[in-house]
């Protein structure tokens, strides 16, 4: 689910408490939306000991061990823009189940490989075209390819 149906959906039960995996920027740059959206969230994890034992907007940050101290029925919003997938499969072997990222489109190809499949062969075919585009540009401009080589 990517943020802007997170922070708008009815549907997501909100009196259940919200955990957040990643104090850095994503989650600095999230969090005033997070909370205007009326989550209540219990506590912050990081990995990064250096975040351990702050506060950011009056909730606690923990390294990620005290995951181990909360309700596995917490919404767990993962902020990383790294290895989402490593932290996601992490949670889950805690027992975690509900979980939101700031980047849902890769996600999306590591949960649904078909759609991300596609993703991918579109891409690969817009360069293709690309190349093709200019093999042909440098073919009929004789000079710039020497100038470009040499």
């Amino acid at each position: 689910m990517n943020l802007t149906t997170f922070y708008s959906d009815n549907s997501i039960d909100k009196s259940k408490p919200l955990l957040i995996y990643g104090r850095g920027v994503n989650c600095i740059e999230n969090l005033p939306n997070i909370l205007k959206a009326g989550f209540k969230i219990d506590a912050i994890f990081d990995a990064n000991s250096n975040h351990n034992g702050t506060t950011l907007y009056e909730i606690p940050v923990y390294h990620p061990d005290a995951m181990d101290n909360y309700s596995k029925d917490s919404h767990v919003f993962i902020s990383s823009a790294h290895q989402k997938y490593t932290i996601t499969k992490m949670l889950e072997n805690k027992g975690f189940s509900s979980f939101f990222y700031v980047f849902e489109y890769e996600m999306e190809c590591i949960f649904n490989l078909s759609k991300c499949k596609k993703k991918i062969a579109d891409l690969l075919i817009n360069t293709k075209k690309i190349f093709r585009l200019l093999v042909l540009y440098f073919q009929s401009n004789d000079q710039r390819i020497y100038l470009m080589l040499g």
